[in-house]
């Protein structure tokens, strides 16, 4: 593997700071959906501000991230589809969604930290595919509710069997996204 520059070269791309073209045209459309990745500039912000670290770009790990993701997508639907767990079964989709998303940061070098915890990991990569930004917004959505099931507290909603038919479609969306930006993007 070839050595990298800060930032920008840690995802294997080259973007202004190492080629002559125009950055706009540098956007890679992945699927007829227009998805589109675009580099963090802001990285060092995220660094500075103790809510994520560097750690190894590590694609082997971000793959294996992915198939826990599936892994607990599908122990999700057969929790939900056997009616009344739905705390678990939310818990179980928004994990998939979330080592997913992981998955993206392992590969690009970074990983959440205690202070940055969950919510920094769609503060960090939603700038990255504007096109997906409302899948992020739901995976806070999603957060927030199993944040209320996990750690109940009176008057706050619990997960519901409708949370949990929106949770298991946008894990799944989630992890094909993580995946097409794998095998687009991910350290050969």
């Amino acid at each position: 593997m070839a050595p990298r520059r800060k930032n920008q070269a840690r995802y294997g791309l080259q973007t202004p700071a190492t080629n002559n073209h125009d950055y706009a045209a540098s956007k890679t459309t992945l699927t007829d959906n227009e998805m589109i990745w675009e580099p963090n500039e802001r990285a060092e912000f995220f660094i500075n501000s103790g809510r994520l670290e560097y750690v190894v770009p590590n694609l082997e790990h971000a793959r294996l991230l992915i198939s826990q993701a599936r892994l607990d997508v599908e122990s999700a639907k057969t929790i939900s589809s056997t009616g009344g767990n739905f705390s678990g079964a939310l818990t179980l989709a928004y994990d998939g969604a979330r080592k997913a998303l992981n998955a993206i940061l392992a590969d690009q070098g970074y990983r959440p930290t205690i202070q940055g915890g969950h919510t920094v990991i769609a503060d960090y990569l939603r700038p990255q595919f504007p096109n997906y930004r409302t899948v992020f917004d739901k995976f806070d959505k999603i957060r927030a509710i199993r944040n209320n099931s996990e750690y109940p507290a009176p008057n706050e909603p619990v997960a519901t069997l409708n949370d949990v038919s929106e949770a298991i479609p946008l894990a799944q969306t989630i992890i094909e996204i993580a995946s097409k930006y794998l095998t687009k993007y991910g350290e050969k």
